[in-house]
C-alpha cells in the first residue's frame, strides 16, 4: 500500500504540471491538410523542443531533490556523498546544455529572420 501511495504521488508530481501546461498550448501544428508549409514544420519542431526542455526542467528538479536527499542522508558515507555529487554535477551540466541549445536555436532563428514566424517561448 505504501508503494502505491508513493508511486501515485510521484506520478502526480511529474505529470500534473504537464497536463496543466498542455492547456495553454494551442495546436501543435498550425496547419491542416495539404496546406502545410515549411514554416509549419519548423513550428512543430520548435513546439516539440520547447516541450522537451520543459520536461527536462521538471526531471532535473526531481534529480536535484533526490541528490539532496542522498547528500543529507549520507551520514558520513563517502559513496553516497560521491553519488550525490555526481548527480548534482550531471544535472547542472545537462541543464546548462539544454538552455545553451535553446539560446543557440533562438539565435539562429533570429538571425534568419524567422523570429515572428516561429514561436519560441520558455515557460
Amino acid at each position: 500500500m505504501k508503494k502505491i501511495l508513493i508511486y501515485s504521488l510521484v506520478y502526480l508530481v511529474v505529470f500534473l504540471p504537464v497536463v496543466a501546461y498542455a492547456q495553454g498550448v494551442g495546436k501543435l501544428v498550425p496547419c491542416e491538410g495539404s496546406g502545410c508549409k515549411i514554416d509549419d514544420f519548423l513550428t512543430l519542431l520548435f513546439n516539440v523542443i520547447n516541450f522537451i526542455i520543459f520536461l527536462g526542467v521538471i526531471f532535473s528538479t526531481l534529480a536535484f531533490a533526490y541528490a539532496g536527499f542522498l547528500y543529507i542522508t549520507a551520514q558520513g558515507d563517502t559513496n553516497k556523498v560521491k553519488s550525490a555529487t555526481k548527480i548534482f554535477t550531471g544535472v547542472a551540466i545537462g541543464l546548462f546544455l539544454a538552455f545553451t541549445s535553446f539560446l543557440v536555436i533562438q539565435l539562429i532563428t533570429t538571425s534568419l529572420g524567422l523570429k515572428d514566424a516561429i514561436p519560441i517561448k520558455l515557460k
